[in-house]
């Protein structure tokens, strides 16, 4: 049996993707796109075909599957992802050789949740009645836990250290050796709509992503003040979309110093002004700073009609939300508010926890926004009006880039601007 998984190992292994949504319109979709990400890699394939909604991945060195299966692996929209050895459909061929892969590559105590999913129609032995899943998942338990390992199973994929997915198709069984689960997201790009999304700290990166996660067409426009803060955002962009199935992406790019700060300023320090604001200085110019740059994309010749409003009651106050929404109602523009509905409070302060560990701290602390609350909040729109007024004739004079994800390093745009 050895020399048998062997031969599999090297020779017969192919790529299992199940997408997430049985849809043959995901599965196309899907299929697509871990065709471009491979060629973009510079795999040649022996085949990409379809089976039910399974795509199957074959390449003609099989040596560099696990590199690729590190690559489609981030694609959106994919249920499970594993790298399968062809088997007989025959009930022991396929228990012992579960049994066999997992006994030489797993590690003593390990926990792995098994998953047995069949296509309609399957025989698995044609001189028998089929066979039932769950007798073929009580037997490759009952190999796996009487080996000298001591591997226990778990129901939740979420507490396995390994996932062990066995596929049985009309003519074939596939066996996993290296099995994912895939990510609980719309495919990138699916609805192919595009969302031109500000990006200037961490709330609006996460805006971004949830953009992106949605299954939009996401453009980035970083605005920044100095340029250690442009590298900061630049920085923690690509740790993060390297995650994703995207080839490459363009984008923006504008200095809020350069070309904004001056006239800003020259509104913000009058007297009766710097009064209002003095209690929540810097909460308010974190607020001004985001109105400013959403009435610059709002007025933007780009020939993109969505605009991606990184605003949320857990970060703003009402007032200025409302603001937000209304600067848009009577706009060519389409203000979208992915962070506005149905992302909860918990989850913001996890994806926030997540980013200050790649070094993208908050901005300002939510607690002293309550400060603006204590001030007159009539004069704080009105303040925040004429700064947005008096950038009515502005011309947005912004650079862009296009980024080959993986392949150029994000430093050498920072180095350019």
């Amino acid at each position: 049996m050895k020399e048998l998984y062997d031969e599999f190992l090297i020779k017969n292994k192919a790529i299992v993707i199940e997408p997430l949504l049985k849809t043959i319109r995901i599965r196309d979709f899907i299929q697509d796109t871990a065709l471009a990400l491979l060629k973009a890699h510079e795999y040649k394939l022996e085949s990409i075909t379809t089976m039910d909604y399974f795509i199957i991945v074959r390449l003609q060195d099989n040596s560099r599957a696990v590199d690729a299966i590190n690559i489609l692996k981030h694609i959106s929209g994919i249920s499970f992802i594993f790298i399968g050895i062809p088997v007989q459909l025959n009930y022991d061929t396929i228990v012992d050789t579960v049994s066999t892969i997992q006994s030489n590559i797993m590690l003593e105590g390990e926990r792995y949740y098994l998953l047995v999913k069949s296509i309609d129609n399957t025989n698995l032995n044609t001189n028998e009645d089929q066979l039932k899943k769950f007798d073929m998942e009580f037997s490759i338990q009952s190999e796996l836990s009487s080996t000298s390992k001591k591997l226990i199973r778990v129901e939740n994929y979420c507490d396995a250290d390994r996932i062990i997915y066995v596929l049985l198709t009309p003519s074939i069984g596939y066996v996993s050796m290296l099995a994912y689960r895939g990510q609980d997201n719309i495919p990138v790009n699916y609805l192919q709509d595009t969302i031109l999304c500000p990006i200037f700290d961490n709330i609006s990166l996460i805006s971004f992503i949830s953009v992106l996660k949605a299954g939009y067409s996401a453009v980035p426009f970083f605005f920044y003040l100095h340029k250690q803060h442009l590298q900061k955002l630049l920085t923690t962009f690509e740790k993060l979309i390297i995650k994703s199935s995207l080839i490459h992406i363009k984008i923006y790019i504008f200095s809020m110093q350069e070309h904004v700060t001056d006239k800003v300023q020259q509104i913000l320090v009058t007297e009766n002004n710097k009064t209002t604001i003095d209690k929540g200085a810097r909460a308010f110019h974190w607020l001004n700073f985001q109105f400013t740059i959403l009435r610059f994309l709002e007025k933007s010749n780009l020939d993109i009609k969505m605009i991606g409003l990184p605003i949320t009651p857990f970060a703003h106050p009402a007032w200025f939300i409302q603001e937000m929404i209304n600067l848009f109602k009577e706009s060519d523009k389409i203000g979208m508010t992915p962070l506005l509905f149905n992302y909860p409070n918990q989850q913001l302060n996890d994806d926030v926890l997540e980013l200050s560990k790649l070094g993208l701290n908050f901005d300002c602390n939510p607690d002293k926004l309550q400060q603006l609350l204590d001030t007159d909040e009539g004069k704080l729109k009105e303040i925040t009006r004429a700064c947005s007024s008096e950038l009515d004739n502005f011309s947005l004079k912004f650079t862009n880039f296009t980024l080959r994800i993986g392949k150029d390093d994000i430093l050498d745009i920072f180095n350019t601007v």
